[in-house]
C-alpha cells in the first residue's frame, strides 16, 4: 500500500513540476511580455468618416466632458488634445459652426498600436459651440486645441 501511494506522489510531483517548468518557459520565451503585457492603445477622433488624429486627453468613456445646462436639449461635450501635424480640429469647428443647416457624425475610437479596436464612442447629431487654438510649451512646438460640441445623442460600443 505504502508503494502505490509513493508511486501516487512521485507520478503527480513530477506532473506539476513539468507543468511549472513549462509556464517559466512560456513566460521567459522572447515577445512573452509583448504577449502578456497591457497593450499601449491610442484614441481618434473621426468626423463623418475622415480620421482627424490623436486625441491626447482622452484614454476612456470617462475622460469625456459631458455637461447640460438647463433648459438645452443637448449635451456639451470638450474635446482637447496637443498636436503638431494631423489635421485641425480648429479649422473644422471654424468651417462647420457657417455650415448652420449641417449636423455631424464624430467618433472616437480607442485601438491598440496593432490596429484592433477597443471601444467606440459615437456621437451624433453634433455642432461645434467654441474653438480655441493656442501654441503650446514652445520647446517642445506645436499647439493645444480644443473644441466644445453640442452633441444631442451618444452610444458606446
Amino acid at each position: 500500500m505504502f508503494a502505490k501511494f509513493r508511486t501516487s506522489v512521485v507520478i503527480t510531483t513530477t506532473f506539476v513540476s513539468t507543468l511549472v517548468l513549462m509556464s517559466f518557459f512560456v513566460i521567459l520565451s522572447p515577445g512573452a511580455s509583448a504577449r502578456l503585457g497591457i497593450r499601449e492603445t491610442e484614441t481618434s477622433i473621426h468626423i463623418d468618416g475622415v480620421n482627424y488624429g490623436r486625441l491626447s486627453k482622452v484614454k476612456t468613456f470617462a475622460d469625456l466632458q459631458f455637461t447640460q445646462n438647463s433648459g438645452e436639449d443637448f449635451s456639451r461635450v470638450s474635446l482637447g488634445r496637443d498636436f503638431v501635424t494631423e489635421p485641425s480640429l480648429y479649422h473644422w469647428a471654424r468651417k462647420n459652426a457657417q455650415a448652420r443647416d449641417q449636423l455631424n457624425h464624430i467618433s472616437i475610437v480607442t485601438q491598440t498600436t496593432d490596429g484592433y479596436e477597443v471601444s467606440r464612442y459615437d456621437l451624433k447629431n453634433c455642432k461645434p459651440l467654441s474653438w480655441t487654438v493656442e501654441t503650446a510649451d514652445p520647446s517642445q512646438g506645436g499647439f493645444h486645441e480644443t473644441v466644445v460640441l453640442a452633441v444631442q445623442e451618444f452610444a458606446v460600443y
